[in-house]
């Protein structure tokens, strides 16, 4: 064989192994980009998901208004009472700010109309200073569900937890300290008789 012929038939099985080496580069990058756009439209469906919970809960009766900002979901609750599980007495709550964040799995109530107490409470599961609430057993499987992004099932449980309290617990002398709905409907009329 000649010179030629050796240095042309190394040439072809140079090109060859570009050539297998092209294929497999286009196989490997049609893979990682398939499942680059899959993983994009998953996300994709997935944030639409949560955003039309999140539209599906706004026609809650009970929710103002739910904004995501920055790994938080806030909501902005309408007027709340809460009713004792002993006696069933209203007590008048107003409007709350219930802040979950998903990041640090820190819940915070903020109460929009009053607070009670020397520390000045936003709510009865909310005494401390840092307006955290103390969530018992149901905490665990709160955050669960925020972890499975199931939006549209523990934002009604937050706020049917905010509306309720048990007497036995140790938030029941601050949830005495909230006025009376009946109380609290007779001066807001008084209050309009004076205007």
């Amino acid at each position: 064989m000649s010179d030629n012929a050796v240095k042309s038939d190394q040439k072809n099985k140079i090109l060859a192994l570009i050539l297998i080496l092209k294929k497999w580069f286009d196989k490997v990058l049609h893979c990682n980009r398939r499942r680059y756009y899959q993983e994009c439209r998953s996300r994709i469906e997935q944030k639409k998901k949560i955003y039309a919970e999140l539209d599906e809960l706004g026609k809650n009766p009970k929710i103002e208004m739910i904004e995501v900002e920055k790994g938080c979901i806030v909501i902005y609750t309408k007027h709340l009472s809460m009713q004792s599980t002993n006696d069933h007495t209203g007590r008048d709550l107003g409007k709350l700010k219930i802040t979950m964040n998903t990041i640090t799995k820190k819940l915070r109530i903020d109460n929009l109309t009053r607070t009670i107490g020397s520390n000045e409470s936003p709510h009865p599961h909310a005494f401390t200073s840092d307006h955290h609430p103390c969530l018992g057993n149901i905490s665990q499987g709160v955050w669960r569900l925020i972890d499975q992004q199931q939006l549209g099932v523990v934002i009604p449980i937050l706020i049917q937890y905010c509306e309720t309290i048990n007497e036995g617990s140790e938030c029941s002398s601050l949830f005495r300290q909230w006025p009376r709905i009946a109380e609290n409907i007779k001066n807001l009329q008084d209050d309009k008789k004076v205007a």
